[in-house]
């Protein structure tokens, strides 16, 4: 399964998610039950939406891990979170954007300042794993440089300064995690910057140590490392569903997958794109 396969099955369920916190309360179907499953439509389709954070999540490990310029690519999602506020909070927190909708108050008054879209939660947990990208590259480079040059005791200072990275490189989670959730506001919050930078051990070097170990197990066990903290942090139930993600994360093949730079804009303009649609589309049913 490749990455597009990942991006596909994360719009798709994202889209149900946000489409049943946004418009099935107005549509009047949020309580209509399923019998073969015993729960609502509207839990029904929130379960199915927590498959897309995860997904998310890893993918953004992934691209941390193979990108040539992580500063470009802290842009794109900089850029992105700010575009993304406004239908953010049109699509699912009530912004009256709309000349109908203004007659009610004004602009200012109906931005939910207690909420921020979740492409700051990955903007702040994407500048964590660069962190450790350019800490663990610059050691290894250490590392072959000190070999070549036969120092004694490498593997013990190698070992050390891989000790204090890593402490570094937690306390600098925590403290994302932190303005996360206390000073953004961000979708998930430390729950999301700490689950990020759990699955960002991913691209570690594990080859390492343990050669004979398969990639899609170390995926998998990170990731559901990263969701239990999440679930843990959040105190969520329902974050739990998410654990469903990790059967097309197990299938993950590392590739790419087809690829362009319209397909890659086109992936990054949905999350504001399909907010856009739902403000609207609650809007007329109002």
């Amino acid at each position: 399964m490749s990455s597009l396969v990942l991006k596909l099955i994360a719009v798709v369920t994202m889209f149900i998610d946000h489409m049943t916190a946004s418009c099935f309360g107005v549509w009047g179907i949020s309580n209509i039950r399923v019998p073969i499953l015993d729960m609502s439509l509207y839990m029904l389709g929130r379960t199915i939406g927590r498959t897309a954070f995860l997904i998310y999540c890893f993918q953004l490990a992934e691209g941390v891990r193979f990108t040539r310029d992580w500063r470009k690519y802290a842009l794109r999602l900089g850029l992105l979170a700010l575009i993304s506020e406004l239908p953010f909070d049109f699509g699912l927190h009530g912004l009256r954007l709309l000349p109908g909708q203004l007659r009610q108050g004004s602009l200012a008054e109906s931005i939910d300042w207690r909420h921020q879209n979740v492409y700051f939660t990955l903007l702040l947990g994407m500048l964590c794993l660069a962190f450790a990208k350019i800490t663990r590259e610059a050691l290894h480079r250490y590392g072959e440089m000190a070999s070549a040059e036969k120092a004694g005791n490498i593997r013990l200072r190698l070992a050390g300064l891989h000790l204090l990275r890593y402490m570094l490189w937690a306390g600098l989670a925590f403290f994302a995690g932190y303005a996360a959730k206390h000073w953004g506001h961000t979708d998930y919050g430390m729950g999301g910057v700490v689950m990020i930078n759990i699955i960002g051990l991913t691209g570690e070097y594990w080859e390492d140590f343990i050669p004979a170990m398969p990639r899609w197990v170390i995926n998998v066990v990170f990731c559901a490392l990263g969701l239990w903290a999440c679930c843990s942090i959040l105190n969520s139930s329902l974050e739990k569903y998410a654990a469903f993600a990790l059967i097309p994360i197990a299938f993950y093949n590392g590739r790419k997958g087809y690829s362009s730079r319209k397909l890659q804009a086109a992936f990054y303009l949905f999350y504001p794109a399909h907010l856009m649609l739902l403000g609207f589309l609650r809007a007329m049913a109002q």
